[in-house]
């Protein structure tokens, strides 16, 4: 993309030359159909940059907020609400879901491996297998993941 200030230096540059689309753009390094599309919008009297185009969706709000819904109510599976409404993209709902309030950035939490010896890997899968608790908490007390 071009700023304005370039294409006008390349605009008065073009006239320095005397039209010669070639040899300016030659020398700008750039491609002499872009120079000849800003020189005849200049004769036209047209904006040089058009404005930023702002691309409506093709979904309507209501739709759109009816696909978020499903998905957050059935298991938060992008696959799964597409199947269900026919549309849109799984990247398109996930944009949806990431602008919404309900929607939070999951981690996946790296740490380093926990190294057990012997005598205490006996003792984690003794506990494990007594436990009356869960194994998570069995787990958490030798610092490890599930899978001991």
């Amino acid at each position: 993309m071009h700023k304005i200030e370039e294409i006008e230096k390349a605009l008065n540059l073009l006239d320095t030359y005397d039209g010669q689309l070639s040899k300016t753009a030659r020398a700008l390094g750039i491609n002499h159909y872009t120079l000849r599309s800003w020189r005849d919008k200049r004769k036209k009297g047209e904006p040089l940059i058009s404005r930023t185009r702002n691309k409506s969706s093709k979904w309507s709000k209501e739709e759109q907020e009816s696909v978020i819904e499903y998905y957050f109510s059935h298991g938060e599976n992008i696959t799964k609400a597409c199947r269900k409404f026919g549309y849109p993209s799984a990247s398109s709902l996930k944009l949806w879901v990431k602008k919404d309030k309900r929607w939070i950035k999951k981690h996946k939490v790296h740490k380093k491996p926990t190294i057990l010896n012997d005598e205490d890997k006996k003792k984690a899968i003794v506990n494990l297998v007594l436990r009356d608790s869960s194994a998570i908490t069995v787990a958490n007390k030798y610092n490890v993941t599930r899978g001991i």
